[in-house]
């Protein structure tokens, strides 16, 4: 009989214990096994992936092989589980068909570390190493794939924009082509293409059929770690925009009309709003009479619109009126039945922008997850115009890793804000020594509409970053906090008011070092203006807006935008409140108060490094890596499989399973229970005090358990609009976020749309994420089996003991954060 290999007997105990206790046996059994097949020490290292080495990572490995092998001997991973293991495994490790060696998890922490930082020397390299293998810092797949090797990019995001002729259809194809077999995700804007006749005679494809185009290569571009994908976007004012969302619903009959790879997304404005709420008409135009529309947003567009709606030089059959609820009612139907379109606001999103640079009115575009929020300018190449392509390089913090103990009154005492900030300043500095070294995918190649070194032109402009967190809902978790209370709130507020101070202030920093990014004196961080400062200016302007409130208009009752203007949380709030000191070259050290007035200060006198700081990513692949709850969503389910390119886990939250041992509550039954429940722990309290004779002196903590760990879908989507409302001033994009309905209907998709367009969202809403049990009793097919318990019902139970997926690999792997 043959012998069982630890990868097999790591898997087995993995798939017969989804407790905690199993997860991180197994995980401890496979890293232990990766560990027995990779090379012994640095040097060996080199000399096995030297092939695939950049030489000057290579070099710098070989001339401190003796500190890097000492830090990696006394900082390594210590914990691990199955899933994060795994993915790690078959993912992110490197590995060569030409030796059975492959890559441990400390040797793929310490090449991304030599990449990030080894121009500042190598005590930069080990402190960001540890950054790493401690979790408090993750980078985004594209870097942990491809930082310190010789092909592949580290840029996360490209956003491109089409314009109307055939040169720049076929040009963009190939051009996010090379993105996305570099490992880029990618964001269209296809507004510019018409639909109306051609010169030549003949009637133009429109956005709808060049993007079957576009879909069918995101399609056909396979990457060893994951699927090309993109998102598409339309302006609502577009004659083809009906048939546009509609191509994200899925037919049988219509299968020429539907994307089958590409996402969609429709771009709003506060008029379409406006007039939606009041019952009243919009007006499509084909793409050839909307050009000087494109670039325009608020007042400026509004009254551009109004007055080409009352233009005659529009033919007839290039313009249609529809009611404006209608267009919100199709978008809504789609998102019911596809998850898509994405909706996105583009006057919140370009006004709140710090690219909006002076004497130039360009909207901002978007990206694959709508997070980024970036201009697409043209620049000037002797006679001719040639248009750049965005591009954004991302990290996240573990938010989960900075807490030391429960909430008791002080946040201060129960979250590490000290090594928050000093993990953002980490990050920061990373993510723009990557942004001067990145591969560009474009570099060598000729067009005639894009600059055929777009990304490296665009990294010197603007040096956009967006830098993320992940764990944000296990760290509610292990502050012992409910999500709606007024303690998460105002924490909410805290961290990320934190985490956009410090950013800023590295930032500053660097700039006073190297310089600031060359549009900097065109933005509003110029004149210290901060995210905060074009919240306060959007309401004002709002307010003052005779198109989105014309006279006679009851605010309070017709139209409930959010007008409020914010008041930035201080700094000592969070405990920071030693000052800081800034030097430039030649210059002795300048000392500044913990203010926001006076980092304003250094801003106007030292500029910024970078134009974007933060965002709010997804973090699909990264969080698993750690084992850490999504960006900032809420789990949808505290028990369920994932099914991805690396594997089928099961997976079991782990916070409710530590607050019940604590209490000497667990029992191996409970994990039945949720199952059957389809991960809600709804009727937990009821379940453990009559079917496993718990003590009813523990109902109230069952009780508060069930408010604890409710889901997504469980809670209020009016929590997750203010949570995403209040740390709005202190993101420079945007945030992916997603609408999240039991029971999802068009009225519920509308009403969820309408009031994340109320708190002034730039991504008004992200995918459509309908309940759990509506799902699997759509398909019970899609659904994983309990080990070993399959098909016994629990007592009083339809259901079956079987898991919902939440999703699948090209989906979890699809995103470049």
């Amino acid at each position: 009989m043959p012998a069982v290999s630890p990868f097999s007997e790591a898997l087995s105990l993995a798939k017969s214990d989804v407790t905690s206790r199993g997860s991180y046996r197994a995980g401890k059994m496979l890293y232990d096994y990766i560990r027995s097949t990779s090379p012994s020490s640095i040097a060996k290292y080199v000399s096995t992936f030297k092939t695939i080495l950049d030489p000057g990572v290579a070099t710098f490995m070989m001339k401190h092989a003796k500190e890097l092998d000492t830090v990696m001997a006394d900082f390594k991973v210590t914990e691990i589980q199955w899933m994060s293991a795994d993915t790690f495994n078959k993912a992110y490790l490197t590995s060569l068909p030409t030796t059975d060696l492959v890559e441990n998890i400390e040797q793929c922490w310490m090449r991304v570390s030599c990449y990030f930082a080894m121009r500042d020397g190598v005590d930069s390299v080990v402190n960001c190493y540890k950054s790493l293998i401690n979790g408090n810092i993750t980078p985004p797949s594209p870097v942990i794939f491809n930082g310190g090797k010789l092909k592949g990019t580290e840029c996360s995001c490209f956003l491109l924009k089409v314009d109307d002729n055939l040169d720049s259809i076929f040009e963009t194809q190939l051009a996010f082509s090379k993105f996305s077999a570099a490992g880029g995700g990618i964001g269209i804007n296809m507004s510019a293409l018409r639909t109306s006749d051609l010169s030549t005679g003949g009637q133009s494809c429109g956005q709808t059929g060049w993007g079957k185009l576009y879909d069918a290569s995101f399609n056909q571009i396979r990457r060893s770690y994951r699927k090309a994908a993109g998102t598409l976007f339309c302006n609502w004012y577009n004659l083809e925009v009906l048939k546009f969302i509609g191509s994200s619903v899925k037919s049988q009959s219509d299968h020429e009309r539907t994307y089958h790879s590409a996402s969609t997304a429709v771009w709003t404005s506060y008029l379409f709003f406006r007039r939606a709420m009041d019952n009243k008409d919009i007006t499509l135009f084909c793409a050839k009479y909307t050009s000087h529309l494109d670039n325009l947003f608020m007042d400026d567009f509004n009254r551009a619109y109004v007055q080409l709606e009352m233009s005659l030089d529009v033919p007839e059959d290039c313009r249609k009126t529809i009611s404006a609820r209608r267009l919100l009612n199709e978008i809504a139907s789609c998102r019911v039945n596809s998850g898509a379109p994405f909706v996105l606001n583009f006057d919140a999103a370009s006004f709140r922008s710090m690219h909006r640079m002076s004497g130039t009115p360009d909207r901002v575009h978007s990206n694959l997850c709508v997070e980024m929020m970036m201009r697409i300018p043209k620049v000037k190449v002797g006679k001719e115009e040639k248009r750049l392509i965005a591009v954004c390089n991302l990290s996240s913090i573990n938010l989960a890793s900075l807490v030391t103990k429960r909430y008791a009154g002080d946040f201060k005492d129960c979250v590490d804000f000290e090594t928050l900030a000093s993990s953002v300043h980490t990050a920061v500095r990373n993510i723009n020594n990557s942004i001067e070294i990145t591969k560009d995918p474009l570099e060598g190649h000729m067009f005639k509409t894009i600059m055929s070194n777009a990304v490296t032109v665009i990294n010197k402009l603007d040096k956009a970053i967006g830098l993320g967190v992940m764990g944000f809902a296990d760290m509610i978790y292990r502050l012992d906090l409910i999500i709606g209370s007024e303690e998460v709130y105002e924490l909410n507020k805290i961290v990320f008011a934190c985490i956009y101070w410090n950013a800023m202030l590295e930032s500053v920093r660097l700039a006073a070092k190297y310089g600031a990014h060359e549009s900097f004196r065109q933005t509003p961080l110029a004149l210290g203006k901060f995210d905060f400062d074009l919240w306060n200016e959007e309401s004002e302007h709002l307010a003052n807006s005779k198109f989105i409130f014309p006279e006679g208009v009851d605010k309070e009752t017709k139209f409930k935008l959010d007008l409020d203007k914010i008041v930035p949380v201080h700094p000592s709030v969070w405990g920071q409140t030693d000052g800081f000191s800034i030097r430039s070259a030649g210059e002795s050290p300048s000392r500044y108060a913990s203010t926001w007035e006076d980092l304003s200060y250094a801003v106007i006198r030292y500029g910024t490094r970078n134009s974007l700081l933060t965002a709010i990513m997804p973090t699909a692949t990264s969080s698993q890596c750690r084992g850490l709850s999504e960006g900032t969503e809420i789990p949808q389910t505290n028990f369920y499989g994932r099914v991805t390119l690396s594997g089928t886990y099961l997976v079991f939250n782990q916070e409710l399973e530590r607050d019940l041992v604590s209490k000497g509550l667990w029992d191996d039954r409970i994990t039945r229970h949720i199952a059957v429940r389809e991960g809600s722990v709804q009727y937990l309290c009821d379940f453990m005090i009559s079917e496993l004779g718990v003590s009813e002196e523990h109902r109230p903590f069952l009780e508060r358990l069930q408010k604890k760990y409710a889901t997504a879908f469980e809670i209020d989507q009016s929590v997750l609009i203010r949570l995403m409302k209040e740390r709005s001033p202190y993101i420079s994009h945007s945030q992916s976020f997603s609408s999240f309905n039991s029971v999802n209907t068009v009225q519920d998709q509308c009403s969820f749309i309408v009031k994340s367009m109320y708190s002034r969202a730039k991504t008004i809403a992200y995918y459509s994420r309908s309940g759990l049990k509506a799902e699997g009793e759509k398909d019970r097919s899609s659904r994983i089996k309990l080990p070993d318990q399959a098909e016994v019902e629990e007592p009083g139970s339809e259901s079956k003991a079987s898991l919902p997926m939440m999703c699948d690999g090209d989906t979890c792997t699809a995103c470049s954060s």
